[in-house]
């Protein structure tokens, strides 16, 4: 009778002491040519205000490459089967400088461009425009390690390092005139998951209650 009681008081009394908090951050960075890196500003996670503690953190990268691709076959005998790869290598590092998030977005276009027509107007036979091309890549990670987890606390703000770099190109032929135009743009969000000091030390203090109890029925 003791056993069943204490057990369902013990169930009722945990959501009293146990209480967590997510602390959610969007963050964006716009549109621009590549390659290019910038500084992403958010808010660090506060204990003093409530003397919760950071458990755990995750930071989803949802990154975007766009542009064009312009090709003219100019050889002057032979036609050529050409593929354009509009591509961005994506990197958000961490205040460390060694932890990174990476993406990496990506489209395939591909054309059959006869011989040189004559005119290098990336049009007509020869020439191909590959306009409006868009892609994107979403990455995750979560933090755990108190190491990490200390450089998202604290008072004020903290920042990450956006980078984004052009890995676009084109090939099928050693006689071809390209542009090629690449831009890059990502949305961050970051969330915080927090628990009670409070909390924690009330359910040890449950676990260790249970324990005691177990040994004086037994």
């Amino acid at each position: 009778m003791f056993k069943r009681f204490f057990c369902v008081t013990v169930l009722s009394v945990l959501p009293v002491f146990a209480h967590s908090t997510v602390i959610v951050q969007d963050l964006s960075v716009t549109r621009q040519a590549t390659d290019f890196d910038t500084p992403i500003t958010f808010n660090l996670f506060d204990n003093t205000l409530t003397g919760d503690t950071l458990q755990s953190v995750i930071i989803e990268l949802f990154a975007r490459s766009s542009g064009s691709v312009k090709i003219e076959n100019r050889n002057p005998s032979r036609s050529a089967n050409v593929t354009a790869r509009l591509s961005t290598s994506v990197t958000l590092y961490l205040m460390d400088g060694l932890t990174s998030i990476s993406a990496s977005p990506f489209v395939f276009r591909s054309d059959v461009l006869s011989a040189f027509d004559g005119s290098l107007d990336y049009d007509g036979s020869s020439g191909v425009e590959f306009l409006n091309l868009a892609t994107n890549d979403y990455e995750i990670a979560t933090i755990t390690s108190d190491d990490l987890l200390m450089l998202f606390t604290g008072v004020g703000q903290g920042q990450l390092l956006f980078e984004a770099i052009a890995t676009s190109g084109v090939t099928g032929g050693g006689n071809l005139s390209t542009i090629i135009d690449t831009f890059a743009s990502a949305d961050v969000r970051i969330t915080y998951f927090t628990v009670s000091e409070s909390g924690s030390f009330g359910i040890l203090l449950l676990g260790i209650g249970m324990l005691v109890a177990r040994r004086k029925l037994n």
